[in-house]
């Protein structure tokens, strides 16, 4: 649950590539492809379509990585007992999906598609699809 905060927070504040320890970039990763050079947050889909926790990149200060920050530190306020929190909904995959829709200019059915998607404050983040996964 920390390094749920942790990783957002750093990126938040510095940017740049967030990778666990246990995922590097598969074959269908390049310099340019399919990373465009004028990408401001970019994501990999994880198996249920949601943004992934585990590989992504953002410049600092994204929208996507301030309204995720929002949300973790809400789920905090209304949790009703912090022994045991459920961490998927509260700091981990499911957090991180409500601040990449919030970020969004306009959350609807296509908000968590591959593609480019457009954020408030002019951002944008790009989704791709789990083929071009990190090898694990």
């Amino acid at each position: 649950m920390k390094i749920d905060v942790w990783r957002i927070l750093i990126v938040y504040k510095y940017g740049g590539i967030y990778s666990d320890i246990d995922h590097y970039p598969g074959s269908k990763l390049s310099e340019t492809d399919p990373i465009q050079p004028d990408d401001e947050a970019f994501f990999l889909s994880d198996a249920w379509g949601r943004p992934s926790q585990w590989w992504f990149a953002m410049e600092p200060k994204h929208p996507v990585a301030f309204f995720t920050t929002f949300e973790i530190f809400k789920r905090f306020q209304e949790l009703q007992n912090n022994e045991r929190p459920n961490v998927v909904f509260v700091t981990g995959p499911d957090a991180l999906k409500f601040g990449f829709g919030l970020a969004q200019e306009s959350w609807d059915d296509n908000s968590f598609s591959e593609g480019l998607h457009t954020c408030k404050l002019g951002k944008t983040v790009r989704k791709i699809s789990e083929t071009h996964k990190t090898g694990n």
